[in-house]
C-alpha cells in the first residue's frame, strides 16, 4: 500500500460551496481548498487489487475501473495498470493510468455518485494523481484521457501543467451503456447464428492489419495483433472466407472497434458480433459494457432502443463521459 499526503495552502471558502457534477464552477471561481490532511492511495498488492475489485464491482458508475481491475491486475509483458483512490477509507474518486507498450496511455477518471465533494477537493485529488504518474507519461507522444465531463474540464485544465509539452487534440462526447444481471441472462439465451456463408471465426495475422486499417488511425498492427492475443474479441468472416464484421476489447475496457464492411451490412452482423462477444465476456464473470459516442445517432438510438443494453443514467438523465486526446507539437 502506497500512502500519498496531500499538501495544499489555506485559503478561506465561500459561504456558498460548489458541490461537484451538480453546479460546477468556472475555473476562474473556483475556491482553493484550505489545508487539511487527505490521502492519495495506489494499490499495488494482489490484496490492494482484490479489495478494489470489491469496492467497484457493484456500481456501474463505477465499471470502467472494476474492468480494468480484472483484466489487468497481473501486469503483462506490454500492459501495466497503476490504480488510485481518494479518500481513505470510503473512496469518492478512482483514477487509472493504463500504460501500453503497444497503444497510447489511457488515464480513466470514474467517482462513486453517493457522495458530493467540493470542486476544490476534486481538484486537489487530481493534483495529486497527475504528480504520481507524470513522469510515466512525459514521453508519450499521445495519451487518451477517459472521464465523466464534469471531471473532464479539470482535468483538460490541469494535465498541460503537469506535462506542458501536451495539449487537447481531440475531445468527444460519450454515453456508457452496460447490462443489468436480467439483461444478462436473457443473453445467454441467444442461439447467435450468422446468415448463410457467414461464419464466427478466429484471427488470423492478416485479420490485424484489417483491422488497423478500419481503425481510422487509432491502432496500429501491432496494436490490433496485441488486443487478438491477449483479449476477448469477435470477428465473422464471409463468402469467401474475407472478415467482413468484428468487435474488440480494449485495454480500458469495454467493448470497442465494432466494424462491418460496408458491402455486407444491414444484416444484422454488427448486432451479432457484438452479442457474440458480450457472451463471451459474460462467460468470464464479466459485465459487458461499452461507449456509444452521442455523435453517431443511429448506433446511439439503436443501443437506447435495445432490450439487452441499460444507458447509464442518475434521475433518468443519462451520464455524458469526455474521450479527449493530449499530443505533443513534435
Amino acid at each position: 500500500l502506497q500512502i500519498h499526503h496531500s499538501d495544499f495552502s489555506s485559503s478561506s471558502l465561500s459561504t456558498q460551496l460548489q458541490m461537484l457534477c451538480v453546479s460546477p464552477p468556472s475555473v476562474d471561481q473556483m475556491t482553493k481548498r484550505p489545508s487539511f490532511i487527505d490521502y492519495l492511495r495506489e494499490y499495488t498488492t494482489p490484496s490492494d487489487f482484490a479489495e478494489a475489485a470489491e469496492q467497484t464491482k457493484a456500481s456501474p458508475d463505477l465499471l470502467p475501473v472494476y474492468d480494468a481491475v480484472m483484466h489487468l491486475k497481473e501486469p503483462s509483458k506490454s500492459t501495466r495498470l497503476r490504480l488510485f483512490s481518494f479518500p481513505l477509507g470510503q473512496p469518492v474518486f478512482w483514477f487509472a493510468l493504463i500504460e501500453n507498450t503497444l497503444e497510447n496511455p489511457f488515464i480513466l477518471l470514474v467517482r462513486n455518485p453517493t457522495n458530493l465533494f467540493e470542486s476544490a477537493t476534486f481538484e486537489g485529488a487530481l493534483g495529486l494523481f497527475l504528480g504520481e504518474v507524470a513522469q510515466n507519461l512525459r514521453d508519450s507522444r499521445s495519451i487518451t484521457t477517459i472521464a465523466e465531463r464534469c471531471l473532464a474540464a479539470e482535468l483538460a485544465r490541469l494535465l498541460p501543467t503537469y506535462l506542458p509539452s501536451h495539449s487537447s487534440i481531440t475531445s468527444r462526447p460519450f454515453n456508457l451503456f452496460h447490462m443489468r444481471q436480467s439483461q444478462i441472462s436473457k443473453l445467454m439465451e441467444l442461439e447467435i447464428s450468422p446468415p448463410y456463408g457467414y461464419s464466427f471465426d478466429a484471427a488470423s495475422d492478416d485479420d490485424a492489419e484489417i483491422i488497423a486499417e478500419t481503425s481510422e488511425g487509432s491502432l496500429t498492427v501491432e496494436a490490433a495483433r496485441a488486443r487478438l492475443s491477449s483479449l476477448p474479441y469477435s470477428l465473422i468472416r464471409g463468402p469467401g472466407g474475407a472478415t467482413v464484421c468484428h468487435e474488440l476489447s480494449s485495454p480500458a475496457g469495454g467493448l470497442t472497434h465494432l466494424y462491418t464492411d460496408v458491402d455486407h451490412r444491414r444484416i444484422g452482423l454488427g448486432t451479432m458480433a457484438e452479442m457474440k462477444l458480450a457472451q463471451d465476456l459474460a462467460r468470464n464473470g464479466v459485465t459487458p459494457f461499452k461507449a456509444v459516442c452521442t455523435y453517431n445517432t443511429s448506433v446511439h438510438r439503436s443501443s437506447v432502443e435495445s432490450s439487452f443494453w441499460t444507458l447509464l443514467n442518475r434521475n433518468g438523465t443519462p451520464v455524458d463521459f469526455i474521450v479527449e486526446e493530449f499530443g505533443t507539437s513534435q
